[in-house]
């Protein structure tokens, strides 16, 4: 398991040398990584709800609902693998 995390911090660390290298617009790169999870979210809100604050408090409550599964994932995993022998 080690070997694979100091390969995942090697490719990770790469990764970011690169992008600093080419100094790209993290405030817009950061911005259209949100934009795009957050049409994820709203491709599940109903069709019929044409509201635009509601469907944004929707896309925010679907957006919770799968922090919180993340966070419950997270949990049972580290339950699992740190459990006393």
């Amino acid at each position: 398991m080690a070997e694979a995390t100091t390969h995942h911090q090697q490719i990770g660390r790469i990764g970011g040398l690169r992008r600093a290298a080419l100094r790209t617009n993290e405030e817009g790169r950061k911005a259209a990584a949100q934009a795009a999870r957050m049409a994820r979210y709203d491709a599940q809100v109903p069709a019929d709800i044409t509201d635009e604050t509601e469907r944004a408090r929707i896309r925010a409550l679907l957006l919770r609902a799968d922090m919180a599964e993340l966070a419950r994932r997270s949990a049972v995993k580290r339950r699992r693998t740190h459990t006393p022998a």
